[in-house]
C-alpha cells in the first residue's frame, strides 16, 4: 500500500528546512534593525510658547525674542538651549528663525515664566524684523531615544497606579 502522504514527505525531504531558516533569519534581521533604531534614534522634545514677541534689547539695542512659558517649564529651561522662532503671519520658512535662550527667568508672574532669547546671526532675512511682532517659540528641552521614552512612560504608568 502506497503512503498517502508521499508527496508531503517528498517535499519535506527536499526542503531541508530552508524556508524556515530564511524566514527566521529575515525576522531576526528586521528585529535587529528595529532595535538599533529604538536605541540610537533621537527624538527632540520641545517646550512650546505661543506668547512670544520680538523686542528691542535696551542694553545692546539688538533685537531679541521674549516668550512666556508656564511656570512648570522653569525646571527644564536653561541658558544656552537652542530654540526656533516662528513669526506669526509668515508661513513656512520665511518666518522661521533660530535662536538661543539667553536669560531664564527674565520674570516670573501669574504662573508664567518670561524667558529671553537671542537670535542667531543669519545672512539675508526675507522679512524685516520689527519690535512687537508676535511669534511662536520652541525651546529644545532634550533629545532622547524611543526606548528611553518608552521606559519613562512605563515607569509613569506603574507609579500612577
Amino acid at each position: 500500500m502506497a503512503n498517502s502522504f508521499q508527496r508531503v514527505n517528498h517535499t519535506l525531504r527536499a526542503d531541508r528546512g530552508l524556508r524556515s531558516t530564511w524566514f527566521l533569519l529575515s525576522s531576526l534581521l528586521l528585529l535587529s534593525l528595529w532595535l538599533a533604531w529604538a536605541l540610537y534614534a533621537r527624538i527632540t522634545r520641545y517646550e512650546i510658547s505661543q506668547n512670544g514677541r520680538i523686542e528691542a534689547d535696551s542694553a545692546s539695542s539688538a533685537l531679541r525674542v521674549v516668550a512666556r512659558f508656564p511656570s512648570s517649564a522653569l525646571c527644564e529651561l536653561r541658558t544656552g538651549q537652542s530654540a526656533y522662532v516662528q513669526l506669526q503671519g509668515f508661513p513656512g520658512t520665511a518666518g522661521m528663525l533660530r535662536g538661543r535662550v539667553s536669560r531664564v527667568p527674565l520674570d516670573v508672574r501669574g504662573g508664567n515664566v518670561t524667558v529671553a532669547l537671542t537670535l542667531d546671526p543669519t545672512g539675508q532675512l526675507p522679512i524685516s524684523l520689527q519690535p512687537g511682532l508676535p511669534a511662536t517659540v520652541g525651546v529644545e528641552i532634550e533629545r532622547v531615544s524611543p526606548i528611553a521614552l518608552l521606559l519613562r512612560w512605563s515607569r509613569e504608568m506603574v507609579t500612577a497606579h
